[in-house]
């Protein structure tokens, strides 16, 4: 059986994700403390296609061992040797398995 430490130690880099707590009458956006996750990060570029006919290219797919939701105004910083450090947050989801709620799935600019 796998055993989520298996999981686990696919997960070689650390990710840090500031949620989004306001912005101000300019539109510059404030943020809570960062929180560190384990992560998992894969650099072949994706196309997304949203409801609205938009197309989006995502540089980076990040997986992420936490069930805490990630929302689309959250500040991302990928660990040093990526090219862009803090990459737009383009899509997220709450991936689950059989067992509910596994991981999250970040898609990067």
């Amino acid at each position: 059986m796998f055993a989520i430490t298996d999981w686990l130690s696919l997960m070689p880099h650390t990710v840090i994700v500031e949620a989004c707590t306001s912005a101000n009458s300019y539109g510059e956006l404030s943020y809570q403390t960062c929180a560190s996750y384990r992560a998992a990060i894969q650099g072949p570029q994706k196309f997304l296609h949203h409801g609205t006919q938009q197309e989006q290219v995502s540089r980076q797919t990040v997986y992420l061992a936490t069930t805490s939701p990630i929302t689309s105004l959250a500040r991302i910083t990928l660990p040093s040797g990526f090219d862009v450090l803090q990459p737009p947050l383009l899509d997220d989801a709450l991936v689950s398995d059989d067992g509910g709620f596994h991981h999250v799935r970040l898609y990067l600019g």
